[in-house]
């Protein structure tokens, strides 16, 4: 999970102070102030948010960012302040229509509804490959008690096939025809970006969907099972609203 769940992206002084004014207190600590738009580019690329909130800054055609936004990060929360003293229905609708949400500066009370549903980050070790393998395979250690090891073989792959193209390191990883996880040796020791992190979370949400059509409630067996705290956060929801 990102270390800075939330960016302000804002060229303004005056306005950022403005902003973070009417931002409950319980929030400040979860946003990170960025004023152009390079280093939103970067910053989304080595540690995804869950929400970005737009100012004004260098760049102001919306649409265009927020498309660019969402090729890099298709699970992206994005609000804009609309500074307009009146907005006309079909730009409300437009910016809809492109998933970007518009709040007016005078409505600070619904961005902070937007930002209690932002995870706050949580202490959890640097995730390596040889973490996520034996994460994973504690997940499959719990499944063998349910489904025959065939049955879970295809359920990996099937999930892994689904999402592979758009989350490139899951092919660092391995599955047979019986379930076995594998890693390869380069990426062991190595430690995983956050993009690798979402992608392979993904995937076991994936599996843990297929697992589901034919026991419904394989989710609940996996969540109250004694699991590690690592693994338990492998288990949680994705803030994402267009899964692959």
């Amino acid at each position: 999970m990102s270390k800075t769940p939330v960016l302000l992206v804002e060229s303004s002084p005056a306005e950022i102070a403005k902003v973070r004014s009417n931002i409950d207190n319980e929030f400040q600590d979860l946003i990170k102030t960025i004023n152009n738009y390079r280093e939103l580019l970067e910053v989304i690329t080595q540690e995804p948010p869950q929400l970005v909130i737009l100012g004004m800054f260098d760049k102001f055609n919306y649409f265009e960012i927020g498309a660019e936004l969402h090729k890099i990060q298709d699970s992206l929360q994005i609000v804009l302040l609309c500074k307009q003293e009146v907005v006309t229905d079909s730009f409300w609708q437009t910016l809809k229509n492109n998933n970007i949400t518009a709040i007016s500066v005078k409505e600070y009370a619904r961005l902070n509804q937007i930002l209690k549903t932002v995870e706050r980050p949580i202490d959890l070790p640097s995730f390596t490959g040889e973490t996520i393998l034996v994460i994973l395979q504690e997940i499959v250690a719990i499944s063998n008690n349910h489904f025959g090891k065939l049955a879970q073989g295809n359920y990996w792959q099937k999930s892994r096939a689904l999402i592979i193209d758009k989350y490139p390191s899951i092919r660092y990883f391995s599955v047979d025809h019986f379930g076995k996880i594998g890693c390869d040796r380069d990426l062991l020791e190595r430690k995983l970006t956050d993009a690798d992190i979402q992608g392979l979370r993904l995937w076991v949400q994936k599996f843990i969907e297929e697992c589901e059509r034919s026991k419904s409630n394989f989710s609940d067996i996996l969540h109250t099972s004694n699991m590690s705290l690592p693994a338990t956060y492998f288990l949680g929801e994705l803030t994402c609203s267009q899964l692959p």
